[in-house]
């Protein structure tokens, strides 16, 4: 895969640099890592400032159109790109994120298995409870319904 810069543009308020240029490979399209990783060594960068917005290509043509953002730092990037974004580019962030959630469940299986067992102890009880009553119930309200019925007849 080789890259070829066609344009650098500053943007100072946004502190990046946009970077236009044309992309030539054998095969598939690149990933936007293999993309990212070109760009980054063309503009002596760091890979994790790199953002890449777009590859065009054209139907069965091996090369495209790239355009990137070369970020100034790391805080203007978390701060201007969107986060879906950050995740299509394999951010550190969310893998972070997820190592957490994981060590977060593994310490709450233990418990969850306590709770378990001492529900099933209290579900014959109750259920049996339930049964009886709602037996007595029925037979109550057919009773009061037949008078009912027959004071509307008459």
């Amino acid at each position: 895969m080789e890259i070829e810069i066609k344009s650098k543009e500053p943007k100072p308020l946004l502190k990046r640099t946009e970077v236009i240029g044309r992309i030539a490979f054998q095969g598939a399209t690149p990933t936007k890592k293999e993309t990212v990783a070109a760009i980054a060594k063309a503009m002596k960068a760091k890979q994790e400032l790199v953002i890449v917005r777009r590859i065009e290509t054209a139907y069965g043509d091996q090369s495209g159109r790239v355009l990137a953002y070369v970020y100034d730092d790391k805080a203007t990037l978390d701060k201007l790109e969107h986060e879906y974004v950050k995740k299509k580019h394999g951010e550190k962030k969310t893998e972070l994120a997820a190592e957490e959630k994981k060590e977060e469940t593994s310490e709450k299986k233990p418990a969850e298995e306590e709770k378990p067992a001492e529900k099933k102890d209290e579900k014959p009880a109750v259920e049996e409870k339930k049964t009886e009553p709602a037996t007595e119930e029925k037979k109550e309200e057919t009773s009061e319904k037949k008078p009912a019925d027959e004071k509307k007849k008459a």
